[in-house]
């Protein structure tokens, strides 16, 4: 076992070593990062030694000018499709207002209300009663419900914590919705 002395000794730091760098970022040599020089609109002597380099000179003239793609390909400028966008939008808020929408049409409240039942649903005639009340068909519900979800709380994650104010705060981590109707249904 030896004596006490050839054991290293234990003991705790006096106080808590800081967390924050005492210095900027390093690289990757542990040195400290130097920021590069500010841009500027006039000409500085670096720029003008680089515009005398024949090499340099050589270089970009053998890439060309250069070739600026914003990703932007998929983008039309506002045309006619945007026109017919706003125009059914238009419908839609009047459709909506009016309280008259078409089958199969649904404002997002009303997509909300409707899949949050049907997580509720248990039996076929559940899932054609509410198909009917927001004027879809089935079939079109059950399409939405395997595709469009409702934020749906996960209890077994439920966790209190209190905040700033002193007050308990209950949070749940979400969690896609599964629709148990809509895989026994045989109409959807």
């Amino acid at each position: 076992m030896g004596s006490s002395s050839s054991k290293v000794s234990r003991a705790l730091p006096k106080s808590k070593p800081s967390t924050r760098p005492t210095t900027g970022p390093l690289d990757g040599l542990g040195r400290g990062k130097q920021k590069p020089p500010p841009a500027s609109e006039a000409k500085g002597q670096a720029i003008r030694e680089d515009g005398m380099d024949p090499q340099l000179l050589a270089n970009l003239t053998r890439l060309g000018p250069v070739k600026v793609d914003h990703g932007m390909k998929g983008l039309k400028p506002m045309g006619a499709n945007a026109s017919r966008i706003l125009e059914m939008q238009k419908q839609s808020e009047t459709e909506a207002q009016m309280g008259e929408t078409k089958r199969n049409r649904i404002q997002a409240p009303s997509l909300f209300d409707a899949l949050t039942r049907l997580q509720g649903a248990k039996d076929d005639q559940t899932i054609e009663r509410l198909a009917e009340e927001y004027n879809l068909d089935v079939r079109e519900l059950g399409e939405l419900g395997k595709t469009v979800n409702v934020p749906t709380p996960d209890e077994t994650t439920a966790r209190t914590v209190v905040d700033e104010d002193g007050a308990e705060v209950v949070l749940k981590t979400a969690k896609w919705a599964t629709f148990p109707a809509l895989k026994q249904s045989r109409s959807v």
